[in-house]
């Protein structure tokens, strides 16, 4: 079955793979609807962009009662406004927020799901638009990460740093090694 089968045919079908590839991708962004892009731009100026800017500052970090009382009808509102442009699980995590939120205590899971449907929501439709993102040294420096990923951040750093400190101990014995190496040679060939 597979007796005539070379290299070159390897090469053959791994080169309309690639160009299947990117003839997906060209046509994909060449072939936007107007329409679409008109929608794209309503959804940003009207609903995630107001929404993102009023949020951002307090972007997954812990919230009072207030705010966010605050964060959830300026949300209905915008909701009354332009219900038919904002995302359904954008809804579907606002109301959980509003149903676990209360004016002595605030849900930060339900808190955090909203901060990442937005982030989502907002950072894909300022791609598709070709508008800039917001940068990883961005977030990291605003601390806009869920808790599980700072966690997580911190873990990675903390172990790249164990593992430096090792790759420098591990390089100074062997320096010293062969420094007292050099010498007991020096010494042998004095004496």
């Amino acid at each position: 079955m597979f007796s005539n089968f070379d290299i070159d045919n390897l090469v053959a079908i791994i080169t309309c793979f690639i160009s299947g590839f990117f003839g997906y991708k060209v046509s994909k962004i060449s072939l936007k609807n107007p329409q679409r892009i008109k929608i794209l731009e309503k959804q940003l100026y009207c609903v995630y962009l107001p929404l993102f800017t009023k949020m951002e500052h307090n972007l997954y970090k812990n919230i009072s009662p207030q705010t966010a009382i605050e964060y959830i009808n300026f949300f209905n509102d915008l909701k009354s406004k332009y219900y038919e442009l904002i995302d359904g699980d954008l809804i579907n995590v606002f109301q959980i927020f509003q149903n676990t939120t209360n004016k002595s205590s605030v849900s930060y899971t339900a808190y955090e799901s909203v901060c990442q449907r937005l982030e989502k929501l907002f950072e894909n439709t300022r791609r598709k638009l070709y508008l800039p993102t917001r940068s990883i040294s961005y977030k990291l420096n605003n601390k806009q990460f869920p808790k599980t990923r700072q966690n997580s951040i911190k873990a990675f750093i903390f172990s790249l740093l164990k593992f430096f400190v090792f790759i420098l101990m591990i390089a100074l014995i062997y320096f010293v090694t062969i420094a007292c190496q050099s010498f007991f040679n020096w010494i042998t060939s004095i004496v």
